[in-house]
């Protein structure tokens, strides 16, 4: 109802005056605003009877929220904010609005609330403010603003309010449902007035009496017969619409659409979260020019209960009420319902959960199959139907049932998992790839084979069969006949199979399986496939990968072993654990409750609360020397170990292990490079040494990352021959290299680098390009990049030089140069000497470019700045690293012609970036000699090897905080100017962030720079800097991932000294605050909250308390004072 509660004449004149000087007669919405009858009473905008004075809000007698966002409010803001005596919400973004009110009334509130036509029409400051020329013009109209006594930071109650989520989820739901009813052809008319379960769900949340589908309407754009407008109301009260979308959304009801609520208000006010979504489901094509909505409560004190009624039973897949081991459990609800959500959990009898899942569904869900045990099943159901919730608990037991083998078989749940894993790897690459070749033998099917009864089965008439709806393929040649049969279902995997119909591998057996969406498939048929095994053939003993990823386990466990009690936090990593982290399911894996008894140390790579994913036995200070795992099947499920000591003592079954895959079907990181070297006499003895210590630097480095961090880097290790055609017998091809025989294979080769003149090939004129570059590509695992060291090059026969050029994915494509004539070839990157002898267009054609096309005798030439986007010569390097007009530029000019360039197109120079750079032209290889690691680090930096830039590990102390590249955080400090001059704001200081990625931070490794001025009121001759940064982050270039931050305090005055004080970075999701001390008497002088805003302390000479002042950005303010005395009595 209207709230008649009059206000004072001086909050009514305030009003009036921000009408006034807004020009409030073009306001969007002006309802209720009567400022010309002196006699009219300020009264609360009710939104539904279109009452009282829009967008304001009257409790006892005074104004308290103002929301006059994207209402078309023009000009320079006036009024005496002094007259709002108890304004806590001041929301005016969205307008063009400018003045100093700001300086009085406005504080920051953190993100910008997303309201109607929400484009900011002004650049959003921390502090809503920007200075123009000299008018000292002020943008308040930017952000979303508050006015509170106590100066807290706004956010929306749906950040903390835990309904929040559920109300959003049944609110998706309905304009998925509507969506998908007019993709589906339904007339508006029909939906007009219905009461679907959706929209059930949603009326506990609408503010409007008795809610229903009103005014109802939809537009259809004729050119594509897309949805392009939906709208209806709640209510046929008022004329406005309650919702409304306008854009391109047909495709909302094919994804899980999704919408950020951090700037809803309340009820009251649309809320508009229009914009493009479509990044955010690839393939789809969604948005939204206004997606406005209102009186819908998402933030509601508690959710409707259902009644007393509901019950759920328990059963078996096939409808008995024994619950078997290996088979589906159904929990089945009555009364029945036609659309709900379960958020499912199931616990063992120690509590830990072993089942877990949301689903969406009717009045059935299932359980995948448990071993035999006693369970607890916790449900929380969202009934559509009835628009409310209720929550199960009930305990139950499984069987060891002899009814089929399954059931008592402890084997058959290793079966099953491989089995599982299988299926979902051939359904996918059918998908991708279209068809799986007969013969076909992946890494899953290796796992699966001691369980299959066809002779070394591989996959063979792999197919979909009745136009799509089934997936089948057998383990032999068995022509037409099939040994598995699955009806396809598009976008599911397997989730579980329920062997109570399995009888033997010889037979056909229908087995049942759950999909991802909780969905059982009945149709699914298997034969040749032992599900009953008398023995377990473990993964750990087969697979080929398993002792690499032991290895890496065991140094991680000794790695932790070692350090001292209390020397894990929570968070902690290691390079150990960096190198066992391809393996660990759980995403971004750090080491969590680590606990060392002595007897025993624990630890998760998650917050898991009391659960440890690892469990390791300890035996004093020995260290561990092997384990042994006894009954892997599945990262998820629990395995145990026997561990070995360093003098010979075993425990043999104390060790644990979770969330490990110990048997991966691949490696990580699994990189090929070749190494190219001239060894021309026009090497000098000096030269030859610096590179023989890159090189030996090299292999050495590869070893370690090979040995310490699991990784599988192969070298190639080939010499420049002297003839056209490769006639050297010395290369070392693709060799994975590790300390011991393999490190000496090659530290032997270039021991005898530039000394073995004479031999087969070898002589002063070995500097052939052609057939050492063929010899590189000719391995059978191609080399994702070649690295070619040379001062020059010669060749008998250019064409046939130019066609192997033409293999490496640099060679531009004549048709398109801005694309790779090869893209999927090995990348070639020369590090060379600039002014050598080398091969260029004069060899073949003998004529000269023309003057204005050679970049020697045309300085406007250069070569091009470096970006990311585009492959034609626009990589990812920083211009410092480009290469200028040179005098004699030799090597660029040779590449320019060897790779296809066109005229006015040269290729790319990168010292730091091996790719997609072409080459570095050098005056001498001093670098070589002088940087160990040069190879290795660019390398890994340009993604063609991996393993770990050691560079990068520049914080490996950093306990606590540490910033993370791709965050948000909050930067703060103060500042002041030494002068006797008063401004209203400080020009001169200034803190500029600057994001590198190297850890040498030169200006070179420049990602990106922010700069922060102060802003706010000066408060005893200081000011705030204040504002929000996002870390720079990149998971496709290297280039742009921060590794360092710099931070420059900045004095813009060649006279006037600045200061700054209080320096804090803190996460923007987070709060900090900081204490000062008296350094003598350790008393506490100041606090700084949130807002870096002080707290001071007074004491008096005997050390007591006496006086408490806070920081305001009204200057200083005594908030507690004490006084004490005695009184001398006569």
């Amino acid at each position: 109802m209207t709230v008649l509660a009059q206000v004072s004449p001086e909050e009514r004149q305030a009003l009036v005056d921000i009408y006034n000087s807004t020009n409030g007669k073009q306001w969007k919405n002006n309802k209720g605003w009567d400022v010309t009858n002196p006699k009219a009473i300020v009264t609360s905008w009710d939104a539904a009877k279109k009452t009282g004075w829009y967008g304001v809000t009257v409790k006892d007698g005074h104004v308290t929220d103002i929301v006059l966002n994207d209402n078309n409010l023009v000009g320079e803001l006036k009024a005496d904010p002094d007259a709002f005596q108890a304004l806590t919400r001041f929301l005016i973004n969205g307008n063009r609005v400018t003045g100093e009110l700001a300086e009085d009334l406005l504080e920051p509130m953190g993100e910008l609330p997303k309201y109607m036509d929400s484009a900011p029409m002004a650049t959003q400051a921390t502090v809503a403010k920007s200075v123009v020329e000299s008018k000292e013009t002020k943008v308040v109209a930017d952000n979303a603003t508050t006015v509170t006594t106590d100066k807290k930071r706004w956010e929306s109650c749906t950040r903390n309010n835990v309904n929040s989520p559920i109300v959003k989820n049944i609110f998706l739901k309905f304009i998925k449902y509507l969506v998908n009813a007019k993709n589906s052809g339904v007339p508006d008319y029909q939906i007009e007035g219905s009461n679907p379960p959706e929209f059930n769900a949603l009326k506990p949340f609408i503010t409007d009496p008795n809610p229903k589908i009103s005014h109802f309407g939809t537009d259809v754009d004729p050119s594509n017969n897309r949805l392009r407008e939906m709208r209806f109301s709640f209510t046929g009260d008022h004329g406005e619409y309650d919702v409304r979308l306008y854009g391109d959304f047909s495709d909302i009801a094919y994804v899980n659409f999704d919408i950020d609520l951090s700037g809803y208000t309340d009820f009251h006010h649309y809320l508009n979260l229009q914009g493009d979504y479509s990044d955010n489901y690839p393939g789809y094509r969604i948005h939204l020019k206004e997606f406005e909505f209102m009186h819908i409560d998402f933030c509601p004190d508690k959710l409707p209960v259902c009644g007393d009624k509901n019950r759920m039973i328990l059963s078996s897949s096939s409808g008995l009420e024994t619950l078997c081991s290996g088979q589906f459990i159904k929990a089945t609800f009555y009364p029945s319902m036609s659309s709900a959500d379960y958020n499912i959990t199931v616990q063992n009898s120690s509590g830990v959960t072993v089942y877990a899942g949301t689903y969406s569904g009717a009045s059935e869900v299932y359980i995948n199959a448990l071993e035999a045990g006693t369970y607890t099943l916790y449900m929380d159901v969202m009934n559509y139907d009835s628009g409310c919730t209720f929550s199960v608990q009930q305990q139950f037991t499984v069987q060891n049932c002899g009814t089929f083998c399954a059931s008592n078989n402890p084997n058959s749940i290793i079966v099953r998992h491989l089995y599982i894993n299988l299926i979902n790897h051939l359904v996918t690459k059918m998908v991708t790839d279209g068809m799986i070749a007969d013969g076909y033998f992946p890494p899953q099917l290796s796992a699966l084979a001691p369980y299959i009864s066809d002779p070394n089965p591989k996959i063979y008439n792999a197919h979909f069969a009745n136009h799509g709806e089934y997936f089948r393929f057998s383990f032999a040649n068995h022509g037409s006949d099939y040994d598995v049969s699955l009806r396809y279902t598009p976008n599911t995997t397997v989730t579980g199979i329920d062997l109570s119909g399995y009888s033997s591998a010889n037979l056909v057996s229908t087995i049942p399986v759950l999909l991802n969406t909780n969905a059982m498939e009945p149709n699914h048929t298997v034969k040749h496939i032992d599900f009953c095994p008398a023995t377990p053939v473990y993964c750990t003993t087969t697979n080929p990968n398993a002792p690499i990823i032991k290895t890496l386990f065991l140094n991680l466990i000794n790695k932790l072993r070692s350090l001292p009690i209390g020397g894990v936090p929570n968070g902690y990593t290691c390079t150990e654990l960096t190198a066992l982290a391809p393996y660990i399911s759980d995403a971004n894996p750090k080491i969590y409750n680590f606990m060392n008894s002595g007897g025993s140390i624990s630890f998760s790579f998650n917050p898991h609360g009391s659960q440890y994913d690892v469990v390791v036995p300890l035996l004093g200070n020995f260290s561990i020397t092997n384990v042994e795992f006894n009954n892997y099947v599945t990262s998820d499920m629990q395995a145990t170990f026997k561990t070995t000591f360093s003098n010979g003592s075993v425990n043999n079954n104390g060790g644990k292990v979770k969330h490990i895959n110990l048997c991966p079907d691949e490696l990580y990181c699994v990189s090929h490079v070749a190494i190219v070297v001239d060894e021309s006499g026009s090497l000098d003895d000096t030269e030859i040494r610096k590179i023989k210590k890159q090189l030996k630097a090299f292999v050495q480095q590869q070893a370690d990352t090979n040995d310490n961090l699991g990784t599988n880097i192969y070298i190639s290790l080939i010499g420049m021959s002297d003839s056209d055609t490769y006639n050297r017998t010395d290369a070392i091809m693709q060799v994975k290299v590790t300390n011991g025989s393999t490190l000496n294979q090659f530290n032997n080769w270039i021991n005898g680098f530039g000394a073995r003149y004479g031999q087969s090939g070898i002589s002063h004129g070995s500097d052939y390009w052609n057939g050492a570059l063929q010899k590189a590509l000719s391995t059978t695992m191609k080399p994702k990049g070649v690295i070619m060291i040379t001062d020059g090059c010669q060749t008998a026969n250019v064409s046939q030089l130019v066609n192997t050029m033409k293999l490496f994915d640099n060679y531009r494509n004549p048709a398109n140069p801005t694309t790779p004539l090869t893209p999927n070839g090995s990348h070639l990157y020369v590090l060379g000497i600039e002014n050598g002898f080398y091969v260029d267009s004069e060899t073949v054609v003998s004529q000269r470019m023309a003057q204005n096309q050679d970049p020697n005798l045309n300085p406007a030439l250069v070569a091009p700045t470096l970006q990311t986007n585009d492959f034609a010569r626009i990589a990812a390097v920083e211009h410092t690293d480009v290469i200028q007009t040179q005098a004699e530029s030799r090597l660029r000019k040779s590449l320019k012609f060897l790779l296809g360039y066109p005229a006015d197109q040269f290729p790319v120079a990168s010292i730091d970036y091996f790719k997609p750079a072409d080459y570095y032209g050098h005056d001498n290889f001093n670098i070589l000699g002088s940087d160990d690691r040069y190879l290795s680090e660019k390398l890994v930096d340009s993604q063609i090897s991996c393993g770990i830039s050691i560079t990068k590990d520049f914080c490996e102390d950093c306990y606590s905080f540490q910033p993370e590249p791709g965050k948000e955080y909050i930067l703060s400090a103060w500042a002041k100017e030494e002068t006797n001059e008063q401004f209203k704001t400080f020009v001169n200081p200034a803190i500029t962030l600057i994001f590198y990625h190297n850890k040498q931070a030169l200006p070179q490794h420049e990602i990106a720079r922010i700069t922060a001025t102060p802003s706010g009121e000066i408060i005893d001759g200081w000011q705030r800097i204040f504002t929000k940064f996002k870390i720079p982050y990149s998971t496709t270039s290297a280039i742009n991932n921060t590794i360092s931050i710099g931070i420059e305090l900045t004095n813009n005055s060649p006279s006037i000294p600045v200061y700054f004080d209080d320096i804090r970075v803190h996460p923007l999701k987070g709060s900090m605050k900081s204490f000062v001390y008296d350094p003598e008497t350790f008393k506490l002088m100041s606090e700084l909250d949130d807002n870096n805003y002080a707290t001071f302390y007074e004491y008096d000479n005997e050390g007591g308390l006496v006086r408490v002042k806070k920081e305001t950005e009204r200057g200083v303010k005594t908030i507690q004072e004490t006084r004490s005395g005695s009184v001398i009595k006569n």
